[in-house]
């Protein structure tokens, strides 16, 4: 039976693709938020759904996945969704040309679910991150195509004939309309949000950073030092920074966010430079009174493999630096507590920061962040 000649079930069937279609427009509105948030304010302040490193809507929203010819994926989600609900409306309301109306955003939702698969695939294993919000679209998609296939009488074939008949002219100009202007009009909105360098501009600034000068870190100078990424990677990114430092902050929670996708080509450095004079004899004045305590944290918890959880714990608790903090936040990540007060307290931990504060020395390093890309 097809719709045109009624059938209670098959109606049933529209009302849930436009209930549907209205959750998903929900859930594509909170992603393109939680993208413009990122494109606007960095990583600094974690969405909602950011659970841990694995559950982790803004790893996501911050790759170079999240976006298809310059818009939001999940703005593409939400005309998706728009358009299934408004076609929906039109054929539980109109008296003709229904089937030929299914069977084109019917078609259309077989691209969205073949989307969401790939995209569910990127995020597992490319980023190796979850978005649960993004999770919950693809769901909404498949769940549109199947309802979209029952609320629908006529045969595949007959689908694909009705594709190429005049009778499918009416419901593709308003799918075109649809697409097409809720593009543009995203497309404008993301422009005025920050648009993304092109490829003429990235290739201006890479030869631009080739041409500075190299600057003189040994591979001895950061043998020791926590690594992230793939320690045997030719991308060898070093970053000098202080635990007290506002901008360091910043640094901690974009750039290896921003790196996720490429972790497996970057080795991302760790190297102490606290402007503290109290372990930092190039600091004339007083700065940032507890960056040294920090950094010697920071130091003990690399001991115990625990240094990047922990590297993030103390910028996350940036303006409480004390010891008893350090040493409950190194606790929290299991270590152990009174090996952890010892620790930072030892000559050992205080040798390992000013080893580091040498190698910025070395280089004549003036404030942090600094951060180094194959020596430039």
């Amino acid at each position: 039976m097809s719709i045109e000649n009624g059938g209670s079930m098959k109606k049933k069937w529209l009302v849930a693709v436009f209930v549907a279609a209205l959750i998903g427009i929900g859930l594509s509105y909170i992603s393109i938020s939680e993208y413009f948030s990122i494109q606007k304010s960095g990583l600094e302040n974690q969405s909602f759904c950011t659970v841990n490193n694995f559950i982790n809507c803004d790893l996501v929203n911050a790759s170079s996945y999240s976006t298809l010819f310059g818009i939001p994926v999940a703005g593409w989600g939400l005309l998706f969704y728009i358009a299934s609900a408004a076609f929906a409306l039109f054929v539980k309301l109109s008296k003709s040309n229904k089937d030929a109306a299914l069977s084109l955003i019917w078609v259309i939702s077989i691209v969205g679910v073949v989307w969401a698969l790939r995209m569910a695939y990127v995020s597992i294993f490319v980023l190796n991150a979850i978005c649960l919000t993004c999770l919950s679209e693809y769901v909404v998609t498949i769940f549109i195509m199947i309802a979209l296939f029952a609320a629908s009488g006529p045969s595949i074939k007959e689908r694909v004939g009705l594709l190429f008949s005049k009778k499918v002219i009416s419901p593709a100009i308003t799918a075109a309309i649809i697409f097409g202007l809720g593009y543009l009009f995203t497309l404008s909105a993301t422009s005025s949000a920050g648009q993304s360098p092109t490829a003429k501009e990235i290739n201006e600034l890479v030869a631009a950073h080739m041409r500075q000068s190299l600057y003189d870190i040994k591979p001895e100078d950061i043998k020791d030092a926590p690594v992230w990424g793939n320690p045997e990677a030719k991308t060898t990114i070093v970053e000098f920074s202080d635990f007290q430092c506002p901008f360091c902050r910043a640094a901690a929670f974009n750039i290896k966010p921003y790196l996720q996708e490429y972790r497996k080509n970057v080795k991302f450095v760790f190297l102490n430079y606290p402007l503290d004079n109290s372990c930092n004899k190039y600091i004339e004045r007083p700065m940032h009174a507890n960056a040294c305590l920090a950094a010697k944290a920071a130091v003990c918890a690399q001991e115990k493999e625990k240094f990047w959880e922990v590297h993030d714990g103390i910028f996350k608790n940036q303006n409480k630096i004390k010891k008893e903090t350090l040493v409950s936040l190194a606790e929290k990540n299991g270590i152990d507590k009174a090996w952890m007060g010892t620790c930072i307290d030892s000559p050992e931990a205080l040798a390992k920061v000013q080893a580091d504060i040498e190698v910025a020395h070395h280089i004549y390093l003036s404030g942090t962040p600094s951060v180094f890309i194959n020596q430039r």
